[in-house]
């Protein structure tokens, strides 16, 4: 996992700089994440998760294309997620969008060069016709086009809670911030379950005893596919090669 941005690793007067902070910070929320190595300091960094994931840091413009072209060439990437934000800079909903085009136009054409492999960009529209430009995954390979259209979400909920107006105060409440407020979140499923077969009833009823404040609303599969709310029998039985995640609703807290 690589970070590309332009947040310092280190200052030019010697203190730590704002990303490692930040990585010290979640080292010490996170007992599995631990740092490896401070590798050409202002520039780079290397951290450790579980012994498995290795999360590095490259200094660079993610709208440039030498910068994307030196992280890329280091290793081959299959997924990439795209901001347009931008820290202290209010930008247009225009600039935005253009800022994310460039940047998976860099990708595309980067990933050809230098790997030729599929790569999915995920990445978040700030205007509803862009999501129109997304590159859809060729015949060759499956998957979902890049953007996640928000403004498409947005008229989701706007249509739910003027057909079902009691909804109104629960749907909400899944698009705050605030504590104690509802939210959706994948867990990993081995983490609660031993290898075997399990049907969806049963891993919402094991889920329960475990957590008491979550429900099971889904499960998302090894091969990325979401189930929500299954019920089909074919859906009936899974195994732990096919099962990975499950996906919760935790609900609000009660005060």
């Amino acid at each position: 996992m690589t970070f590309l941005n332009m947040k310092n690793l280190n200052d030019d007067d010697g203190d730590e700089g704002v990303f490692s902070k930040l990585m010290q910070q979640v080292c010490k929320t996170d007992p599995n994440i631990s740092e490896e190595e401070i590798a050409n300091p202002g520039k780079g960094g290397t951290w450790a998760y579980k012994d498995e994931v290795t999360i590095t840091y490259e200094f660079g413009d993610a709208g440039s294309y030498s910068s994307l072209k030196r992280a890329m060439e280091k290793q081959v990437f299959h997924k990439a997620i795209v901001l347009s934000t931008a820290v202290k800079l209010n930008r247009h909903a225009f600039v935005r969008d253009t800022r994310v085009l460039t940047i998976l136009v860099c990708l595309r054409a980067l990933q050809r060069k230098l790997h030729n492999q599929p790569l999915h960009v995920i990445a978040e529209n700030s205007m509803d016709n862009t999501s129109m430009l997304a590159i859809a995954p060729t015949a060759e390979h499956d998957g979902i086009p890049d953007f996640v259209n928000t403004h498409a979400i947005y008229a989701c909920a706007l249509a739910q809670s003027l057909a079902y107006p009691r909804m109104v105060p629960f749907i909400s409440s899944l698009f705050s911030r605030e504590d104690g407020t509802p939210n959706i979140f994948l867990i990993d499923a081995m983490e609660l379950l031993h290898e075997g077969e399990w049907t969806f009833g049963s891993i919402v009823s094991l889920v329960k005893k475990s957590l008491p404040d979550d429900v099971v609303i889904g499960l998302r599969q090894s091969s990325g596919k979401v189930l929500i709310l299954v019920r089909q029998p074919s859906y009936g039985m899974f195994l732990k090669m096919v099962l990975q995640s499950c996906l919760c609703w935790r609900a609000a807290a009660i005060q």
